[in-house]
Parts: C-alpha cells; sequence; structure tokens
C-alpha cells in the first residue's frame, strides 16, 4: 500500500478541499493511504467529505504530531496543494527525507520543487493534473525512487542551514560595523 502525506493547517487556503476532491480520481485504481498531518476548522467538513465520497478508509487523520519526520521516512510521496504558500518549510522537510513533492506552483515551492525532477508543480486549483503527477509517481517505482534520490540531493545541497547561517553571520557582522 503506497502512502502520500499531507502536512499543514487544515485551513481552506492550504487545499484540502482539492485534496480530497483528487483522492476521487485515484481511489479507483491505486491502493494508497494518506496520512493527514495537522489540524484546523476544516478538519470535520473533510471527514465529512470522505465519508460522503466513501473514500474514508484511505485516510487517517493523524492530528497534530512532533513524529512528522517518522512519518515522512513511511512515505511515499507528500502532496501540498496550497492556494497560497510563503516558503514551502514542510516541502523541504519532506525533500530532506527523500519523499518527492507534488505541490501547487505558488510561492516559494517553485524554488524548491524541480518539476519533473524532484516534484511535480501545478497550477493552484489544477486538482486534475496535480491527481495524474500523483498517479504517475506512484505507478512507476523506478521514476519515484528517482525523484526521491533528486529530492534529498536538492535538500543537502542547496538549503543546507551551514551556508545559510554564514549568510546571516556575515549580515549581521556588517550591521554591526555601521553603527560603530
Amino acid at each position: 500500500r503506497l502512502r502520500i502525506l499531507y502536512c499543514g493547517r487544515l485551513i481552506p487556503l492550504k487545499g484540502v478541499d482539492f485534496l480530497i476532491r483528487a483522492l476521487a480520481g485515484w481511489s479507483a485504481t491505486t491502493d494508497f493511504l494518506l496520512d493527514v498531518v495537522g489540524d484546523g476548522p476544516e478538519r470535520a467538513r473533510a471527514e465529512r467529505r470522505l465519508v460522503e465520497l466513501g473514500l474514508e478508509q484511505h485516510v487517517h487523520f493523524a492530528g497534530n504530531r512532533r513524529d512528522v519526520a517518522d512519518l515522512l521516512r513511511c512515505s511515499d510521496l507528500m502532496l501540498l496543494p496550497s492556494e497560497i504558500e510563503s516558503f514551502g518549510l514542510a516541502a523541504l522537510e519532506a525533500m530532506s527525507c527523500g519523499v518527492p513533492v507534488i505541490a501547487a506552483q505558488v510561492g516559494g515551492l517553485e524554488e524548491l520543487i524541480q518539476h519533473g525532477t524532484n516534484g511535480f508543480l501545478a497550477p493552484s486549483g489544477m486538482i486534475d493534473e496535480m491527481a495524474r503527477f500523483v498517479l504517475e509517481l506512484l505507478d512507476d517505482d523506478q521514476r519515484r525512487e528517482s525523484f526521491r534520490r533528486a529530492a534529498r540531493e536538492t535538500a543537502q545541497t542547496r538549503w543546507r542551514a551551514d551556508p545559510i547561517i554564514d549568510l546571516y553571520d556575515a549580515c549581521y557582522q556588517r550591521t554591526l560595523a555601521l553603527g560603530r
């Protein structure tokens, strides 16, 4: 059984409704479990909608968790269907665990995800396109493994903390020097 992870607040701007609508397209052809990590005002509505669609057996609401890295390590891919995303820290965390990300083409996600290499990007609200990308990765073990390696490499090389800390330190040093 393939595992998909959604991690974020359950609010309208995070695309929870998009996510549920996309599930309907996968359930007939793929055996999967979606772990939903996070909580918020959309949870009850999402649970009702899943029951209406007969998809509740495919979704596990995990609530707020401290062991997200453990869940990521068990996941085959992460979905982020957000309408708005400033940077996409959840995506970077997934990529650092070798989990490819399929996300809406918004905000900082475009800086993290190299479409077709370490994940996929689709215009916000394009449920059919995101669903197609999910099925493409879930049905192709080799490609999913290639994306896993590329996601981890991107996180480890391009987004390492050490160089960023050095840049902040240099900025602070310059600012301190100006005040003397």
